[in-house]
């Protein structure tokens, strides 16, 4: 069965083989996590994407983003990047 899923310390091992089996660019699709240590997945990257979806501690101009993986039963197959809402930067006409 399909399911998306966001991102947390809950499935970190199933989550870091993910993001690390990802090309660095692939797509349009940059992984900007493709060359972090375990230590730095653990202790730096998920506190931040979990902060970043509730809009803590952004940068000027981001908005909250939320990272979904795509699970097929136990097996991650996907990742999705969701925006929460666009600002001025990304409604561009």
């Amino acid at each position: 069965m399909l399911y998306l899923k966001k991102i947390s310390f809950e499935d970190i091992e199933k989550e870091y083989k993910a993001i690390k089996s990802m090309p660095a660019q692939e797509n349009g699709f940059e992984n900007k996590y493709y060359n972090v240590t375990k230590d730095e997945f653990v202790n730096q990257v998920i506190p931040k994407l979990l902060k970043n979806s509730e809009g803590l501690e952004l940068l000027d101009g981001y908005v909250p983003d939320t990272y979904f993986f795509l699970w097929d039963d136990n097996k991650i197959v996907g990742l999705f990047k969701i925006r929460h809402y666009l600002n001025d930067f990304f409604n561009v006409k």
